[in-house]
């Protein structure tokens, strides 16, 4: 293996929608978590308005009445886990927006009627404590409805038509009205202003998220330029095998490695026979082309967990791991026949090639120079033997 490779794909990245769109999918998507979470709960105050009507209300008209907020309250559940589904397409979500707004309506008007329940009227002190519970539920509505101004205002609406109409009728103090009128505008002010805290929050979650964007796109890039660079650095640019420095660091790792286990690994250097011949007859361009259709022959014949380097002008190196002295033979003679067998057709022009070939075995304790030396030795034998022939 003369290389690794490091570059991996990019995806591309979704355009981002307009701030705005961005934040209204925001405020919509905890609206509808809020309003999930209230319709599951609302059952606490509206059952404890309940409680204390047993015994002022007839049990059916309380059970009823109880019946229908529940109903409304259940309803708004549903709209709002739709509309939590849809916020990522605007014509959608403003239809579920829209029942949002009626079913809040309703759910208020009925939790409001209970104002009007028979044996309710003449009571103040029964009044008292149910207008006291709605104002709870309108004051408690600001944090769930605020994301809205639509909601929390049909919301407060709701509450205060059967308050306001329960004063027409005998009974009820004049007054009770003007609490209604006073708690729509008491929601509305500290709805607006809860709201403006909230975008406040949300502008800043987004510019904190684009700024996590583009701190993460620069760091992606800055990685990819970096690893980019080092595959530069190991690679010899012609024949993209490693170069003499990026090899000699595999040497290093895999000798610490054999030291470690004491174990070995296998050198075979080769030397293309009479290159220079080649270059003034071809020319130096098709002496780079042989350089590298050779280095590709070569790249072949190893394993992945093999490393090809190009040792300096027509000399390869490579690096056997895990290999004994007969398995390093073998190969080294593999790759001199794969040369030698079949001439190279550079753009037309066949080129014969040979190359001899030196092997060194490494041996715990021995030095990576001493090593080295052995296998450049090797070469330099077959070469004196007439060439095209592995040495040892």
């Amino acid at each position: 293996m003369d290389q690794r490779s490091i570059d991996r794909p990019g995806v591309a990245d979704a355009p981002e929608p307009p701030q705005t769109e961005r934040i209204e999918r925001e405020l919509l998507s905890q609206l509808a978590r809020r309003m999930q979470l209230s319709a599951a709960t609302s059952f606490i105050g509206y059952g404890l308005q309940a409680v204390l009507l047993i015994g002022v209300v007839s049990p059916r008209l309380l059970a009823i009445w109880v019946a229908a907020v529940a109903l409304c309250e259940a309803c708004n559940g549903i709209i709002a886990y739709r509309l939590g589904r849809s916020v990522e397409e605007p014509a959608r979500r403003a239809r579920w927006l829209a029942l949002l707004h009626l079913g809040l309506l309703m759910t208020s008007s009925s939790w409001g009627a209970v104002m009007l329940l028979p044996g309710v009227s003449g009571r103040l002190d029964v009044q008292t404590l149910q207008g006291l519970c709605i104002a709870v539920a309108g004051i408690i509505s600001v944090h769930n409805l605020a994301y809205h101004r639509g909601c929390l205002a049909m919301f407060s609406l709701g509450f205060a038509l059967p308050v306001t109409w329960a004063t027409l009728l005998d009974g009820f103090p004049p007054q009770l009205a003007l609490a209604g009128a006073a708690l729509v505008v008491m929601t509305q002010i500290y709805g607006w202003s809860t709201r403006a805290l909230t975008l406040n929050v949300i502008r800043t979650n987004i510019v904190n998220a684009q700024m996590t964007a583009e701190l993460r796109r620069g760091h992606d890039e800055l990685t990819e330029l970096t690893a980019r660079l080092r595959r530069l650095a190991m690679l010899d640019p012609l024949t993209q095998c490693l170069n003499r420095r990026a090899l000699m660091e595999e040497m290093s790792r895999e000798r610490a490695r054999c030291e470690r286990y004491q174990s070995r690994f296998g050198l075979i250097m080769l030397d293309l026979d009479y290159f220079k011949a080649i270059n003034d007859r071809h020319g130096h361009g098709v002496g780079d082309a042989v350089l590298v259709a050779a280095s590709a022959r070569l790249r072949e014949q190893l394993r992945p967990t093999d490393f090809l380097g190009r040792w300096g002008g027509e000399e390869f190196m490579c690096l056997l791991t895990h290999a004994s002295a007969g398995a390093v033979h073998e190969k080294a003679e593999s790759m001199r026949r794969s040369l030698e067998r079949d001439a190279m057709d550079i753009a037309g022009l066949v080129v014969e090639v040979t190359t001899s070939v030196g092997v060194a075995i490494y041996r715990p304790g021995q030095s990576l120079d001493e090593l080295i030396e052995a296998v450049d030795q090797a070469l330099y034998r077959a070469k004196a033997s007439g060439r095209n022939r592995v040495c040892s």
